[in-house]
C-alpha cells in the first residue's frame, strides 16, 4: 500500500470553492455539503463524489465518549 492509498482527508467547504488538489481517500460532511450554493462549486463536489468522496455525519456523543474512555486504543 503506497503513501496516496493510506491518506484520509477531511474536507472543509473552501476545497469545494477552488481548485485545490486532493487526493487519498476524502471525507466530508453533510453541513458541509449544505455550505456548498454556488453552480461550480456544486459541480466540483459531484466531480469528487464520482471519484469516491464519502459524506458522513460526525460521531455522536456516545462515540466520543468510547474513544476518549479508551486513549491509546484508538486514533482520533
Amino acid at each position: 500500500m503506497d503513501e496516496e492509498e493510506k491518506k484520509r482527508v477531511v474536507l472543509d467547504a473552501s476545497v469545494f470553492f477552488t481548485r485545490f488538489p486532493v487526493t487519498g481517500e476524502c471525507y466530508t460532511t453533510p453541513d458541509v455539503v449544505n455550505e456548498v450554493k454556488t453552480e461550480a462549486a456544486r459541480m466540483r463536489l459531484a466531480l469528487l463524489e464520482e471519484q469516491g468522496l464519502r459524506v458522513h455525519a460526525p460521531p455522536g456523543p456516545v462515540a466520543w465518549a468510547k474513544v476518549t474512555a479508551a486513549p491509546g486504543k484508538a486514533a482520533i
